[in-house]
C-alpha cells in the first residue's frame, strides 16, 4: 500500500500539462487493476494462450473440423480425377491390343484418400493436448510449492 501511496503523491507533483489527465488515469489504472503491477502480485501462472502448443492444439481442431466437412465432397471429385485417369491408362492399353485390368474408382473406393490427414492431424491434436495437459498441471503444481513454502 505505501508503494500505491508513493506513486500517487508522485502523480499529484507532475507539473501541469496537456499530458497530466491522461498520467493519472494511466496511474488509477495502474493502482485499481485486478493485477497489481505495483505490488508485484503477477500470477505466476501464464495464460493458456500464451503457449504455443494451445495454438497448435487450436489449428488441428481447426483442420480435423475442416477435413471432416470436406471429406463428403473430395469423393466424389477425386473419383473423377481418378476415372478421367484410369479412362486415359485403358485407352493407351486398348490402343496397344491389351485387355484393362483395373476396376475404375468410385466415390467409396479411390487410390487416394484422406486417412493419412486425418491420421495425421489426429496424433498431433493427441500430442498438443497432452503437452498442453502436462504444462498446466506442471504450472499448479509449481505453484501450489510456492505457496506451501512461502
Amino acid at each position: 500500500m505505501a508503494n500505491r501511496t508513493a506513486v500517487l503523491t508522485s502523480a499529484a507533483q507532475l507539473p501541469t500539462l496537456a499530458w497530466r489527465p491522461c498520467a493519472d488515469s494511466l496511474i488509477e489504472l495502474l493502482v485499481n487493476s485486478p493485477v497489481s503491477f505495483l505490488d508485484g502480485n503477477v500470477s505466476s501462472t501464464p495464460s493458456i494462450t500464451e503457449s504455443p502448443w494451445y495454438w497448435v492444439h487450436l489449428f488441428s481442431a481447426a483442420g480435423l473440423v475442416a477435413l471432416v466437412l470436406l471429406t463428403p465432397k473430395f469423393g466424389p471429385r477425386q473419383a473423377q480425377i481418378e476415372q478421367n485417369y484410369q479412362a486415359r491408362q485403358r485407352a493407351a492399353r486398348a490402343a496397344a491390343g491389351q485387355e484393362p485390368d483395373t476396376p475404375l474408382s468410385t466415390d467409396a473406393r479411390t487410390l487416394i484418400s484422406l486417412s493419412p490427414l486425418y491420421v495425421g492431424l489426429a496424433a498431433v491434436f493427441f500430442v498438443s493436448g497432452v503437452k498442453i495437459w502436462r504444462r498446466r498441471t506442471t504450472a499448479r503444481f509449481h505453484s501450489s510449492q510456492e505457496v506451501t513454502t512461502s
